[in-house]
Order: structure tokens, then sequence, then C-alpha cells
């Protein structure tokens, strides 16, 4: 799955640095799925990623590569719009969402 960082305007990040959600053991972060772990530990960090390609076309890569959903497909708001969204986790429990903007 090929990804591009972009900021809330849809520009490439800046000095800035990249901005990311901190949940907490237990409860949910705006109806996603809840941190595994308590949030002073790994798996605690919850990204959001836009993919350059169809949200099936990586559904699909993700079932290819045995990787498990947690959660979705679901709609959400996003900064930009309505999203469509997927959760998975990475290998340090990490919350991932993956998403693409539906067309207006």
């Amino acid at each position: 799955v090929h990804v591009r960082g972009r900021d809330f305007a849809g520009r490439p990040p800046s000095d800035r640095g990249a901005d990311a959600d901190v949940g907490k053991s237990g409860r949910d972060f705006a109806g996603q799925p809840p941190a595994a772990v308590p949030p002073q530990a790994s798996g605690t960090l919850n990204l959001c990623l836009i993919a350059k390609q169809p949200l099936d076309v990586v559904i699909q890569r993700l079932h290819e590569a045995k990787v498990s959903i947690v959660q979705g497909p679901v709609q959400r708001a996003g900064a930009l719009g309505p999203l469509r969204s997927i959760y998975v986790r990475d290998p340090d429990s990490n919350m991932i969402e993956i998403s693409e903007y539906l067309l207006p």
C-alpha cells in the first residue's frame, strides 16, 4: 500500500511534524476501536492514512497479506469531508486507520 503524508489542507507535511492521536486503553476515540494497551505503553498511537488507491483495492491486498481488519469499512468525518475507513493494527499494536475520501 502506497501512502503519502499530507496535512489537513492536503499539503505535504512541513517542519512542524506529523499529527497523531493517542487513545486510552478500553475506550474508543471518536468511534474508533480502543487502544490495545495502557496509554504509557506501545500500541497507543492512532494514525490515519489516506490511501492513494481505492479502499477496496487496499482491503483486497490486506486480505491477501493475511492482515486482520479490526473494524470497517465504516464512514467517518474527515478534515476535508466524509471518509470511508478501515482499521488495522501494526506489529506494535498501534491502530492504523486507512481511509479514502468519498466523492461529493
